[in-house]
């Protein structure tokens, strides 16, 4: 049995184990890497990487950061190269390494956004593609601070700035598509850990046709550069 607790600022948080459950996690990453199209053989680096999930999917070179030592001591257990660094203040690792910067549900925790996607420009290598995402403002209004770490809110207009702000080109930005299905429950119910594979392949195809709940914006943009790495 694992027992997973969050270190806040607040204290220990612990984790109900119905609420994470490693193969149910997985599940939904393996759909996460198929979603944004993550290669086995790219070498990603996942910037706020919580429990390292996304780099089951990757190659072994992959690397994760997180600031909660908490979180990287667990990472670590799991046999993932993660390591303690805040991205504002500059990471551990060579210019233009990476082929993929991921970084899911970070960005608005960050005050410093130009330190932070700065150093994401860096470790990239040119060509290379950013994935980002982050809560829609004007669809979550006020219930983004719900969270009470968020501390900057974005829109896609926003996203689109920051990112051709620090020498990105954007090659898609959209929003998270919306899962229209009357028996949603019954068939996660039936489907267990796979129902998130499902999910995800008819969330492809709704997303083609432009159905978007619009809670999430998530952008994938190039590195501009030469045809060097």
């Amino acid at each position: 049995m694992i027992f997973i607790v969050e270190i806040r600022s607040e204290g220990l948080i612990p984790y109900n184990k119905e609420l994470y459950k490693i193969d149910k996690a997985m599940d939904i990453y393996r759909a996460y890497s198929r979603f944004y199209q993550i290669k086995k053989d790219e070498v990603l680096l996942d910037l706020g990487c919580r429990y390292g999930n996304i780099l089951k999917f990757c190659s072994k070179k992959s690397c994760g950061t997180d600031i909660n030592r908490h979180v990287v001591d667990v990472c670590k257990r799991r046999g993932f190269n993660v390591v303690l660094a805040d991205a504002t203040k500059g990471l551990p690792y060579d210019d233009k390494y990476f082929d993929v910067v991921f970084c899911k549900h970070v960005i608005e925790h960050v005050l410093d956004t130009p330190a932070f996607m700065k150093e994401a420009q860096r470790v990239l290598k040119n060509n290379g593609r950013i994935i980002l995402i982050t809560p829609n403002i004007l669809k979550r209004k006020f219930k983004f601070f719900d969270d009470a770490e968020h501390v900057k809110p974005f829109t896609s207009r926003a996203i689109k700035q920051i990112l051709w702000d620090n020498g990105f080109e954007l090659e898609k930005i959209s929003f998270e598509p919306k899962f229209i299905f009357p028996l949603k429950s019954l068939i996660k119910k039936l489907l267990g850990i796979k129902y998130f594979n499902f999910y995800y392949k008819i969330n492809i195809i709704l997303n083609k046709l432009g159905y978007g709940q619009r809670h999430h914006i998530y952008a994938i943009a190039i590195k501009i550069g030469g045809d060097e790495n």
